[in-house]
């Protein structure tokens, strides 16, 4: 009997046990995120003694229950293991240490990361001790001593378990807007109807957390029902909010306020409301302008409401022109270099995709530098412009310097489109001590004053040829020339629920392209609502025909065609220019072999059927799943850089995009009359520009002879 239960409680506690684990089990979760995402420092690293370091995000929400990090790298075969070695550091404890093995150059290493090391940013380093002999004179900058990190393969993994939501704004800020999140981010949206209003507020929001968050995927679904593994932002009057959350009619409503979802307590319902739809608009525009310091507290409710109308270009994303726009001003801070192949400064700065950029015009970057006196008189400070040298500044004076400064003029046309980089690279050598003296590497040092050195951009004019839909993909040009959108419409063409989470996706997209909030874009879904003097963007299948007027295809029947036969324009093309291989396969396969869209998603950008200097911008599926799934893929860097030109073709089948280039260019902005004829005809053609200087020319010597002519006539018939 005893025995019996015994084993009963022995099964029991089995039983129990088994049930914990299973329970614990479904709230554990793993994160694997690569360490390229975090931006590392450099992944080559030279000399008798290397150094790189990344600096790791973990979001709040995280609890932490264990950390690996998995590291790929690979060695110099001429590296000796007596005296070379990897060290890894974790907030600056030593969390690994290995010898190099001379017959292995390929290495991986998963690292256990004790969870006490882990704080919110998490600094990791990895320094090398490289040699390639033990007892003899050792070149320590010589070319064999190097390891090679490989960020995309190496990865940080996390056990973790989500914390649970509390209903405080607190955690809008630090849980659901929490900028350290890794990839991709998914929120959700629902509204209490599918009007053209309601779907306007639904993208302003999308587009603040485009704006807000930064450099991340973000997925936005539109749904009507309350999904459990997503937070949601939950948009509607009063009325709409307390008949979806079961609350009581009787209590009045915050603006803004936040509950735990009930379904999932780690993911939160984030509630827009107001009492009518005219105070809703105005709730929701103040609530896209609001920054971190002002979500906290239990719930917010407005009383002052804002209405924000920016000016062109007025966008923080880009460097402002014609001032002295400091390193610190855009947060970089000061940068010291320090022994043998120091990891440059890299300053990177944005401009407008259409600022014209010509063959007078220059900009200054204004260094402000040091170096100390251990350094040899041929060590020098190269400046690289997008990775291309220009110049290098020597280093003269044996006994160092404080600080110094050079004033550089660069030429505009060595920036391009968009994002920019400069790069200030200290080359220092150690001064010449004789035969095998080991010089005093950490003599090898100098500092750059990011308080000091600034860039100061002229004023270009904005002007650019059109159509190109990589610009859009770079800044969502031309709809972020006012970045509140004010000039742009949204035209969906079906209401299904797919298709507006398309839409939702691509404004999110913009608002991180223009770093505002979209204030004052607007949703229609009916063709009569068409706003001629502002720029369109198209989401859908079903659109009248002439909307496709300026773009490279047409609807007829309810199918989407190539204006011109695919084998045809590839005959054209043929006669300006040989094309290789792989230019004739893309124009093959843009499209199936009756010109028909079928499964693929396309992308299509044309000038406005209703203004000349407008765009309208299409992205086209039969099927809302992909096109959805397209809209996705303008956050994979892969796919996104295939997007140009006036049509891109993406097939999921073969997962390739393919791109071309078939309508009449046009212009967007406005160019100044002597640089319009400059550009029309000095840079293209410099011998038409040479022979109509001299037209002009003689025409000014003929009328001064006439007018000189005139003048002496008269002075003759004076005299008589």
């Amino acid at each position: 009997m005893w025995r019996k239960v015994a084993l009963l409680r022995k099964k029991i506690k089995i039983f129990a046990f088994l049930s914990l684990i299973i329970f614990n089990l479904s709230f554990a979760k793993v994160d694997i995120e690569t360490i390229d995402t975090f931006f590392p420092g450099n992944d080559f690293l030279r000399g008798v003694s290397g150094y790189s370091s990344v600096v790791i995000p973990v979001p709040d929400r995280f609890e932490v229950k264990k950390a690996t990090l998995h590291l790929e790298l690979s060695k110099s075969k001429a590296l000796v293991p007596e005296r070379s070695f990897i060290s890894v550091f974790f907030n600056g404890k030593l969390v690994y240490q290995k010898r190099y093995n001379p017959k292995v150059d390929n290495i991986s290493a998963d690292i256990n990361i004790p969870v006490y090391l882990i704080e919110d940013y998490n600094k990791l380093e990895i320094r090398t001790s490289q040699h390639y002999c033990v007892n003899c004179c050792e070149y320590e900058g010589s070319p064999e001593l190097w390891t090679k990190l490989y960020w995309k393969k190496s990865y940080i993994k996390l056990d973790i378990e989500e914390k649970d939501i509390k209903p405080n704004m607190l955690f809008l800020r630090d849980f659901i807007l929490d900028r350290k999140q890794y990839n991709p981010l998914h929120f959700a949206v629902i509204t209490e109807n599918k009007s053209d209003k309601m779907l306007t507020l639904a993208t302003k929001v999308s587009g603040y957390l485009g704006r807000y968050i930064k450099y991340r995927k973000l997925y936005i679904d539109f749904k009507e029902n309350l999904p459990e593994d997503t937070d949601t932002f939950l948009i509607g009057t009063e009325n709409f909010i307390k008949k979806f959350l079961n609350l009581d009619e009787k209590e009045k409503l915050p603006h803004i306020f936040l509950v735990p979802n009930p379904d999932n307590k780690a993911r939160a319902v984030i509630v827009i409301t107001a009492s009518s739809m005219s105070e809703l608009e105005k709730v929701v525009n103040t609530f896209i302008s609001l920054n971190e310091e002002t979500l906290m507290g239990k719930s917010i409710t407005i009383k002052n409401f804002k209405s924000i109308d920016l000016h062109p270009y007025q966008s923080p994303n880009f460097i402002p022109v014609e001032e002295n726009i400091h390193l610190s001003d855009i947060g970089y801070d000061d940068k010291t270099f320090s022994g043998f192949y120091p990891p440059p400064l890299d300053f990177y700065f944005e401009i407008p995709v259409d600022m014209f950029l010509n063959d007078k015009e220059k900009f200054i970057f204004h260094l402000f530098y040091n170096y100390g006196s251990g350094v040899r008189e041929d060590s020098v400070i190269n400046i690289f412009v997008n990775d291309k040298f220009f110049r290098q500044i020597k280093i003269g004076k044996d006994y160092g310097t404080i600080i110094e400064d050079k004033k550089l003029k660069i030429p505009v046309y060595m920036l391009k489109p968009g994002k920019n980089k400069i790069s200030v690279q200290y080359s220092l050598m150690p001064k010449n001590q004789g035969f095998c003296v080991a010089p005093n590497v950490n003599a090898l040092q100098g500092t750059i004053f990011a308080r000091k050195t600034y860039i100061n951009l002229p004023d270009l004019p904005h002007w650019v040829e059109m159509p190109y839909m990589e610009y859009f993909v770079m800044q969502g040009y031309p709809f972020s020339i006012y970045p509140d959108l004010k000039e742009t419409q949204i035209f969906i063409s079906n209401l299904d629920n797919k298709t507006i989470s398309a839409m939702l996706t691509l404004i999110g997209y913009i608002g991180e392209k223009t770093g505002v909030s979209p204030y004052n874009i607007e949703v229609i879904s009916n063709k009569k609502k068409i706003n001629p003097n502002k720029n369109l963007i198209l989401l859908g299948y079903l659109f009248d025909s002439e909307l496709f007027e300026n773009t490279p295809i047409n609807l007829s029947s309810g199918n989407i065609t190539l204006k011109y036969s695919i084998f045809s324009q590839i005959k054209d093309i043929l006669k300006s220019k040989i094309l290789n291989e792989k230019d004739k396969e893309n124009l093959k396969a843009i499209l199936s072999m009756d010109n028909k869209l079928q499964k693929e998603v396309i992308f299509t950008m044309g000038k406005s059927p209703y203004k000349g200097d407008k765009t309208i911008f299409m992205i086209l599926s039969k099927n809302p799943y992909q096109l959805l799934m397209g809209v996705r893929l303008l956050y994979n860097p892969k796919f996104a850089g295939n997007i140009k030109g006036d049509i891109s073709v993406i097939d999921f089948e073969q997962l390739r995009v393919y791109n071309g280039s078939f309508t009449e260019k046009y212009y967007v902005g406005h160019l100044p009359f002597l640089d319009y004829i400059l550009f029309r005809i000095g840079y293209t053609s410099p011998f038409i520009m040479f022979i109509l200087t001299m037209v002009v020319i003689v025409l000014i010597v003929v009328i001064l002879k006439y007018l000189l002519d005139i003048r002496e006539k008269r002075r003759l018939k004076g005299e008589i």
